[in-house]
């Protein structure tokens, strides 16, 4: 399968090279970790439509944002200069090389997703889409 990339450049020589397009598995797995981060205190799901209403919020106690970008830039990184694309390598990568790309990926990814836009836990939400 051959998928778009966008290679960032840093000072230095470094690089990082990220998919343009989330792909499914890296949605579902962002959407599994933010999952846990919720808080669902009367929360009801309408059975015809499949929305998800009612008392969503973030739980502060689980809140772990560095644990969903993880998941997010692991997912989206098909290659970079600082090895082997994993979870012991990431640990040693500048951070502001991770705030540049995290940075680009949200903001690419976002125009991606029409839900993300402007949505709040009051609103209604398909049960597919909990962040």
């Amino acid at each position: 399968m051959d998928r778009r990339t966008r290679r960032i450049e840093f000072d230095g020589g470094d690089w990082w090279e990220v998919y343009q397009e989330l792909s499914q598995g890296t949605y579902r797995a962002v959407e599994q970790v933010t999952r846990r981060m919720l808080r669902l205190d009367g929360a009801r799901v309408d059975a015809a439509t499949g929305a998800l209403s009612g008392g969503i919020a973030l739980d502060p106690e689980r809140w772990d944002a560095e644990a969903a970008n993880e998941v997010l830039l692991l997912g989206s990184t098909p290659r970079w200069s600082y090895g082997d694309v994993t979870r012991e390598v990431y640990d040693t990568v500048p951070r502001r090389h991770v705030e540049d790309v995290l940075a680009y990926v949200n903001e690419v990814y976002k125009r991606q997703d029409p839900l993300a836009v402007g949505r709040s836990a009051d609103e209604p939400q398909r049960t597919s889409s909990p962040r």
